[in-house]
């Protein structure tokens, strides 16, 4: 398989004793090797800024395998880019990154089943369920509803 210069490619292979090349490590072909190697410029990782001369059966292209969706490496980049913004902005820069791409929209339906948990928990309690029981509907209602707040703010505020 050839690869030209200039391709952005990410390592596949198994890696090799003592290399600080990695699985999902990315670089770019900066000479295609006579036969079937390529010369790669790393741009992440612990090999980065170095050139290797790396089996062209180790390396993936990575516009195809976007185009291709081959999941086998899709997961992998994203764990190698995510440890790439760990590395330079922490837990939160992570987080907030992930968030610009929106990838944690899930977390919305997370915090709905937790909010609801704790109104449902509070308002079977049978203590609180006698006090619930003498207000109307939307009393009883606007009771759950704040003490449901006000029981996640205090709980969690200072985590």
């Amino acid at each position: 398989m050839f690869i030209a210069e200039g391709a952005h490619v990410a390592y596949i292979g198994e890696g090799e004793p003592d290399s600080p090349i990695v699985f999902g490590d990315e670089g770019h072909v900066i000479l295609a090797a006579e036969g079937d190697g390529s010369h790669i410029q790393w741009t992440s990782g612990a090999a980065r800024e170095a050139i290797s001369l790396i089996s062209n059966a180790d390396l993936q292209e990575i516009k195809r395998a976007q185009a291709n969706l081959d999941e086998s490496l899709e997961v992998p980049l994203q764990v190698v880019a995510a440890r790439d913004i760990y590395d330079k902005s922490g837990s939160g820069g992570l987080l907030n990154s992930l968030n610009k791409e929106g990838r944690l929209g899930f977390f919305e339906d997370i915090a709905q089943r937790v909010v609801d948990g704790v109104y449902e928990s509070i308002r079977d309690q049978p203590s609180f369920r006698t006090i619930l029981g003498q207000l109307s509907p939307e009393e009883a209602d606007s009771v759950l509803n704040l003490a449901t707040t006000s029981l996640l703010r205090d709980s969690f505020g200072s985590l």
